[in-house]
């Protein structure tokens, strides 16, 4: 079974082997707070767009320290072209490079070290901007046992306050596997 594509969860073991897998996630991780630092205008203005600490310090500065055990978000509004598979893509042609936006080495080192996240997650293709050639963010989450969302759609979901369930099906040994993912919003 395929388990790469539309909304899905990366496990560690997605690039670590012997580390954990989709079965070995817990319920109590993939119920989590939901953060969402919208960048979408970063992203208009530029499809290699990489999330930074400064977002991050801007959004916290905005709504509070990210919650422990949150799920960080990175909303780039990539998720209105998905069912364009040219746009969402948005490859170069000449080169065959995808140009899309994702997190930056140093928003995935400054998650995993100054914060206690369970994960994160993206309206991408992948965590890493489509211009990566070294996957710096799944790097960095998986060394450090978290998880990672890819082709969510979150337009319309506030930003903090809400409480997200990643549900994958249960594959045992998966590396990866489709999710169905619901946001409690508040009222």
């Amino acid at each position: 079974m395929g388990g790469d594509c539309g909304t899905h969860v990366d496990s560690p073991s997605h690039f670590i082997a012997g580390a954990r897998t989709i079965s070995d996630l817990q319920l109590g991780e993939l119920i989590a707070p939901l953060i969402i630092v919208d960048v979408e205008a970063q992203c208009a203005d530029n499809a290699d767009y990489e999330l930074n600490v400064e977002d991050l310090l801007r959004w916290e500065a905005k709504h509070g320290r990210i919650p422990d055990r949150g799920l960080v978000c990175m909303r780039t509004g990539w998720s209105r072209r998905f069912c364009d598979v040219t746009r969402y893509r948005n490859t170069n042609e000449q080169t065959k490079q995808m140009h899309f936006p994702g997190f930056s080495r140093a928003a995935a080192e400054f998650l995993t070290t100054e914060r206690n996240i369970v994960g994160v997650g993206i309206d991408t293709l992948s965590l890493d901007a489509g211009i990566s050639q070294t996957f710096d963010c799944h790097q960095v989450m998986f060394a450090h046992d978290k998880y990672q969302v890819e082709n969510l759609m979150l337009d319309g979901i506030c930003e903090s306050g809400a409480v997200i369930a990643v549900l994958p099906l249960r594959v045992k040994q998966a590396p990866e596997m489709m999710a169905r993912v619901v946001a409690f919003v508040p009222r």
